[in-house]
């Protein structure tokens, strides 16, 4: 149960390990495509692996899904839950997309607990705002102005926040997150631009390391 009262669901696989790795999807995803790859990786690992659901995504409830902003929190109570359930962990959080930018601003805002020994972000991207507008365009053949001010407008009345809110070189300014991340970036990337994640890493402040492939 998040902070606001809001069911979430995931899926767990528990092979009694003291090592978790955290699967966080990108966005329009849910654990029954994105956990496909959990056996693999617990061959790979010997780790527990955990993929939450987002809100609004699969059966999670929750009225908006708010690209990070909210779910930093539910990441949170998601690695609570997980040592309640598994009892002490070492917890490996490994996100893609919106995922990576949720695990990214959960470590800006001192959200994660020491027991975080590293996040992977994959493909995480600078703005919501201007990959929409770079998007918007390319997959939908629709001019940015006025139609997606006109989308972002009827977002903020009803969800209740910006999309330039969804800034995360500001977040990670603004921080002091100091876990140790690994940033992986595809050149051939046709929705996520490599130079949006390297943005990112530019502004993280922390260890890490970034890998473009």
């Amino acid at each position: 149960t998040a902070d606001d009262g809001t069911e979430l669901h995931g899926y767990l696989y528990n092979e009694d390990a003291s090592v978790t790795v955290v699967v966080l999807p990108r966005f329009a995803q849910d654990g029954t495509a994105d956990f496909l790859p959990g056996p693999s990786l617990f061959e790979l690992t010997g780790c527990n692996i955990l993929l939450p659901e987002a809100r609004c995504h699969g059966q999670s409830g929750g009225d908006y899904f708010t690209y990070g902003l909210t779910e930093r929190y539910d990441l949170a109570a998601w690695l609570v839950w997980a040592e309640r359930t598994l009892g002490p962990q070492k917890f490996i959080l490994w996100g893609e997309g919106t995922g990576a930018n949720t695990a990214l601003m959960a470590a800006s805002g001192d959200l994660l607990p020491g027991s975080v020994a590293f996040i992977v972000a994959e493909s995480p991207y600078a703005s919501l705002h201007e990959m929409a507008k770079a998007s918007i365009w390319k997959w939908y053949s629709v001019p940015s102005v006025p139609f997606l001010a006109a989308i972002e407008a009827k977002i903020s009345a009803k969800a209740g926040y910006r999309v330039k809110d969804i800034d995360l070189p500001s977040e990670l300014s603004a921080g002091a997150a100091k876990i140790p991340v690994l940033f992986l970036c595809s050149e051939y990337d046709a929705y996520i631009q490599p130079a949006w994640s390297e943005a990112v890493s530019a502004a993280y402040a922390g260890p890490q390391t970034t890998v473009t492939g």
